[in-house]
């Protein structure tokens, strides 16, 4: 009987041997797929940053081309501010002369006129 009895006791044994090892490699197996889900979750949101860096630098160049372009319009409008001024100035100028030189001619013709 005692035999039999001590067999019995080391099958149970075994069985929860056997039960206690498999449930250490589904414990493992899960830690492992844990493991990899968070592996993964990390590796998203290391895209998504890096996908936010390039958004904010694709933002600071579009922010510095528009203040360049500001400054290019401001400085034609200086320019033709300038070459509207420069050109009024030279044709008063030259209004000024030819109104000259008319009264020039004609008092030359008077004058031929007498003599």
């Amino acid at each position: 009987m005692f035999p039999k009895l001590l067999i019995i006791l080391l099958i149970i044994l075994i069985i929860i041997k056997i039960i206690i090892c498999i449930t250490q490699i589904i414990i493992f197996l899960i830690i492992i797929l844990l493991i990899k889900k968070i592996i993964i979750i990390f590796i998203r949101q290391m895209i998504i940053f890096l996908i936010l860096i390039l958004l904010i630098i694709i933002k600071i160049t579009i922010f510095i081309t528009q203040i360049i372009i500001f400054l290019i319009i401001i400085l034609l409008i200086k320019i033709k501010i300038i070459i509207f001024v420069v050109t009024q100035f030279l044709t008063y100028i030259f209004d000024k002369i030819l109104k000259n030189s008319k009264k020039v001619k004609n008092n030359k013709n008077r004058k031929n006129m007498f003599f």
